[in-house]
This record gives structure tokens, C-alpha cells and sequence, in this order.
């Protein structure tokens, strides 16, 4: 029985030649189950395969590097998820790897011999890239309290083997990226972690590896970014597998955790700065282009926005809802729970309600399932004075249907500031606060804590908005 992807045709014949008739069976998906008899006494069958039209696939054959997709149809594929074993032989100036554990490796000593490797992957895969290419080979073993120490590579042309440093501070990296996210969530999942080079502008991440452009890999902050945030797949996306029918969580989880976490160590500005800029991204897709989290599957024009930057956004809320001690049981929750399995939204829910005590599906429905974003506005403030203070009157717009915001605002008093979250959940709603003294002006979201709409001043000038305005005007 073989299961095998759509694009795909097959022929099978016994050992002795005999074409055998194959039956198509049941259809999962893109995934068509097929039968075909074996004659009696048959140890050995012959299944050959092609594909009935080329997809759309970045597939790259040539002596400068080498790529083919797990989507290209270069191997019969057996399951939706499966394991493997690929043997590799290529030129004597070539290497190769696929995904997975190295077994063994065999270099080439003299003139015309071939480069081999062995690899496995044991855990549930969804596919088989493969990549090649005149690379020289730095590693490091690193070591681990209780467990195997892992392999860790770079696959670097020459040029930039060349470069002084630069495959040591790629290893170095890596280790601390890897000793990071193993404290935070758990210990790592597979046998290594390789930086592989490649000739073309890719951004790739595999388990156990990230395809990189060569000229990308030449860039200082890379290392710190990108770098971190393929290796954070590896438990987000690689070691718990995305049930995309219901929503791609992962590349929110992981730019939180890799993009947003590393703003952090930065400055309160720099986190702040990415926020604006996730918010400004989502202004800018037209209304009508926008979609739900929950439908959000990779990213393509308009969807980034929503994939990342939203997808972020909610877990920045989330943890400011929970507290950070409760967030993190619920993301080590998770993980423990889910570890290789195939994981939804409402895994990670139940997960962080596990942790924290608190039922979250008010939370998850509004920013799952609702396309747009809150535009809250106070529409109106004013003080009486009370005792030895006064009582705050605020009035909170929000258009309907309403969502269910803790609101930050900001007092400045002149001297200072003070900070408060208030909860709103009403398209039109008057609060009151008791505060010791008259506030000069009171700032609703400064600091862009809350996904929402922003307002026009907040907005870059951009060619779109004087295209559809009513009146456009050109100031010089």
C-alpha cells in the first residue's frame, strides 16, 4: 500500500518485470492512498513515480548550490507525516544534508571520489528538503547536563569561510540561541542544529537546520534576528507541528518569543518601535484584504500583517493578561503536552488556562475570529473634586460590536506619569477613577500595548493615502 501526494503518478512492477495493476484508493487531503497485488513469492517491488505537473516550487540544480523542496516531488511521499532515512552521494567537491541526525559521513580522499552522508530523521516529518553545494564544513559539539551533546555546523562557501570569525560567531550563536529557548520552554529537540549557505535570497528554516542566503549571512545583525528565529522552529513549528486548517500559531509564537523578545533586551523604545511598526503594517492592507488569525496559514501579500505582527500582538496581550510567571508555565505546558504532535489554537488556550487558572475563550474568540482591529477612543473627560482628590470621568468609544479591552492609559500630571489598565467592553462606556491629584492630559494607549486601529497622526504619509483621498492635496 503506498500513500502518495496528488501531483504524482505511479507505475509498479515485480522483480521479474511484470507490470502490476494499481488501484487508487481513498483520498485524504492532497494524499491518495493506492493497492496494488504482489505475486506470490514477490520479495522485492519496483515503484516508479512522476510528477503530472510541475508546482510552483524554488528548485535549484547547479554546481554553486543545490535545492530541492520537500514540496519539488523529488521522493515518493508515503504519508501526510513519516519518518526517514536518505542516503547522499554527490561530487567530491560537493556536500549534502537533508534534515535530520547525521549517521555517517564518508569524505573523499582521493581524486573522483564521492562525498556520502546518512541521515535520520525519527520523528513525524512532513517532508524532505534537500540541499548541496561546494561548502567547507566547520562544527562544534555541544555538550549537555544529562543528555547527548549536539552537533552543530556551518555550511559556508568558500568566500565566506574566508571571512575571519564568521563561522565561529554562527556556532557561538547558535549555542546561546539554543541554551535560551531550552531554558525557557525545554530541552531541545533533535541531535544538532546546522547554518547552511545558499546561493539564492532564501530565508528558510528546517528542523535541524536554516537555509540561508550567502550574502544574508554576511550581515552583523542576522546572528541576533533571523538566526534565532529559524532556531526557535525548532520547537515551534518542527517540534510541535501546526495544524494549519485551523490557523498557523507559530510564526507568532516564534517572532515573539526570536523578533520581539530580542527588541526587549534592547530598550522598552526598541519593543515599542517594533509594535508601531506591526500596527502600521496591518493600516496599510486594505480593508477588504484583511483576514482572521484563525484563517491565516503562510505568509503572502497582506497576510504578514496579520501572521506576525497580529499573531505577535496576542501573545504581547496574553502575557500582560496572565502575568509572566503564568505565561511561561503555559508555553513549558505546551510544549510538554504537544512535543511532535500536530497542535491547534485551542491547544495552546487550553494550555495557558491550565497554567493560569482562567478561562480565555473570550480572549482567543475576539482575536482569532474577528478580521479587523478596536479603534477605542476617549471621547470625553472630566474631574469633580472628592475628598482630598478627585473622581476621573472618562468616556470610552470603541464602535460596535464591542471587543473586551483592558484599555492602558496614561496620566501625566506634569511631573509624572502615572499608568492604568481599565477594563472596557462596551461600544460606549463611562469609567470612573479616583486619583489624588488633577491630571494635565490623559493618554489613551501610549505606548501601543493593545492591537487596535491607530490614529492618522500615528500613520507614516504613504503614496496610497493620497491616492484615495476624496481631495488630495501636495504640500511643498
Amino acid at each position: 500500500r503506498f500513500v502518495l501526494h496528488e501531483s504524482l503518478a505511479i507505475s509498479a512492477a515485480s522483480a521479474d518485470g511484470r507490470v502490476l495493476p494499481v488501484t487508487a484508493g481513498e483520498q485524504q487531503g492532497s494524499l491518495r492512498r493506492w493497492q496494488l497485488p504482489l505475486p506470490a513469492g514477490s520479495r522485492s517491488l519496483r515503484v516508479e513515480y512522476h510528477r503530472r505537473q510541475l508546482a510552483q516550487h524554488l528548485t535549484m540544480v547547479a554546481v554553486e548550490g543545490s535545492f530541492l523542496p520537500a514540496g519539488g516531488a523529488w521522493y515518493p511521499r508515503p504519508a501526510e507525516f513519516f519518518r526517514y532515512r536518505v542516503r547522499l552521494s554527490v561530487p567530491g567537491d560537493q556536500r549534502a544534508l537533508v534534515a535530520g541526525r547525521l549517521l555517517k559521513e564518508e569524505l573523499p580522499v582521493a581524486r573522483g571520489d564521492r562525498y556520502r552522508a546518512d541521515f535520520e530523521f525519527a520523528h513525524p516529518a512532513d517532508g524532505i528538503d534537500l540541499m548541496a553545494g561546494p561548502w567547507i564544513i566547520r562544527e562544534q559539539m555541544m555538550a549537555r547536563a544529562g543528555a547527548e551533546p549536539l552537533r552543530l555546523r556551518t555550511y559556508f562557501t568558500r568566500d565566506l569561510d574566508r571571512i575571519k570569525g564568521l563561522a565561529d560567531s554562527y556556532l557561538d550563536e547558535t549555542r546561546a540561541h539554543l541554551e535560551s529557548y531550552a531554558a525557557a520552554i525545554g530541552a531541545y529537540p533533535f541531535s544538532g542544529f546546522s547554518v547552511v549557505a545558499s546561493p539564492l535570497p532564501t530565508g528558510f528554516g528546517m528542523p535541524t537546520l536554516t537555509y540561508l542566503g550567502a550574502e544574508v549571512l554576511k550581515l552583523p545583525f542576522i546572528r541576533a534576528t533571523s538566526l534565532g528565529h529559524e532556531i526557535l522552529h525548532n520547537w515551534w513549528g518542527n517540534g510541535v507541528l501546526v495544524d494549519y486548517a485551523s490557523g498557523n500559531w507559530a510564526e507568532g509564537l516564534t517572532t515573539f518569543m526570536a523578533d520581539y523578545a530580542y527588541q526587549e533586551r534592547i530598550s522598552a523604545a526598541a519593543a515599542r518601535a517594533l509594535r508601531l511598526g506591526w500596527l502600521r503594517d496591518f493600516a496599510a492592507v486594505p480593508v477588504a484584504s484583511r483576514q482572521t488569525l484563525a484563517s491565516f496559514r503562510s505568509r503572502t501579500h497582506g497576510a504578514a500583517a496579520v501572521g506576525y505582527g497580529k499573531s505577535a500582538m496576542l501573545f504581547v496581550m496574553l502575557r500582560d493578561l496572565l502575568g509572566e510567571d503564568a505565561f511561561q508555565r503555559g508555553l513549558r505546558t505546551f510544549w510538554q503536552e504537544q512535543r511532535f504532535r500536530v497542535a491547534t489554537w485551542g491547544d495552546l488556550q487550553r494550555a495557558f488556562e491550565q497554567a493560569s487558572g482562567q478561562a480565555l475563550t473570550p480572549f482567543f474568540r475576539q482575536w482569532l475570529y474577528r478580521p479587523g482591529a478596536p479603534q477605542p477612543r476617549i471621547a470625553g473627560a472630566s474631574a469633580v473634586a472628592s475628598g482630598a482628590g478627585y473622581r476621573l470621568r472618562l468616556q470610552v468609544t470603541q464602535g460596535a460590536p464591542a471587543y473586551a479591552l483592558r484599555l492602558p492609559i496614561e496620566l501625566d500630571y506634569g511631573d509624572a506619569v502615572e499608568s492604568r489598565t481599565l477594563s472596557v467592553d462596551g461600544a460606549q462606556q463611562t469609567l470612573m477613577l479616583a486619583v489624588d491629584r488633577l491630571p494635565k492630559s490623559v493618554r489613551l494607549d501610549p505606548d501601543l500595548l493593545l492591537w487596535r486601529s491607530l490614529d492618522a497622526e500615528q500613520l507614516p504619509p504613504i503614496l496610497r493615502q493620497w491616492i484615495v483621498a476624496r481631495e488630495g492635496r501636495l504640500l511643498l
